[in-house]
């Protein structure tokens, strides 16, 4: 009984860490992408394009 829960209990932790790391890694490539656009100035020239489109 005991052991069950354990592994229910590790489980569950172990779910919790990847969502998050899933969730930060994603958050670090978006950040990441938006940065090098950014130097390369093609994020504003989209912007920009699009802005005028609508």
């Amino acid at each position: 009984m005991i052991k069950d829960l354990e592994v229910v209990g590790v489980t569950n932790v172990k779910i919790h860490i990847i969502t998050f790391v899933k969730t930060v890694v994603i958050e670090d490539i978006v950040a990441i992408v938006n940065t090098r656009l950014d130097k390369l100035g093609i994020f504003n020239s989209i912007n920009k394009k699009f802005k005028c489109s609508q």
